[in-house]
């Protein structure tokens, strides 16, 4: 996201001009901001911190996390698994954790 880059000190443009390497120089410096401290306690909790930029990270998987009619909600519509107009911690972490699991072969 645009702002979250400039608070990074950089642009969504410079970071797409960097190789994946010097892209995690600021993944590291976005995680190690204060608002994460002490919040990170598995991959669920990491993915949420970059849905969205928190809300989330630490609940159980009732959580709303985005609802309808928000922008966040919208753009994230695909994860609503069951078109309430709500997108849980569960249904946010659902498609990330299926992919860990095939992966990790659990």
């Amino acid at each position: 996201m645009p702002d979250t880059a400039t608070d990074l000190g950089t642009s969504t443009s410079a970071l797409a001009k960097m190789s994946r390497f010097k892209q995690l120089d600021f993944v590291y410096k976005y995680l190690s901001q204060s608002k994460f401290q002490g919040k990170v306690f598995n991959l669920g909790d990491l993915y949420l911190s970059v849905l969205s930029g928190g809300p989330g990270m630490g609940q159980n998987n009732s959580f709303t996390v985005f609802s309808s009619p928000s922008s966040a909600y919208t753009g994230n519509s695909c994860l609503d698994a069951n078109n309430d107009g709500i997108i849980n911690r569960g249904e946010a972490i659902g498609p990330v954790l299926r992919i860990y699991n095939k992966l990790t072969n659990k």
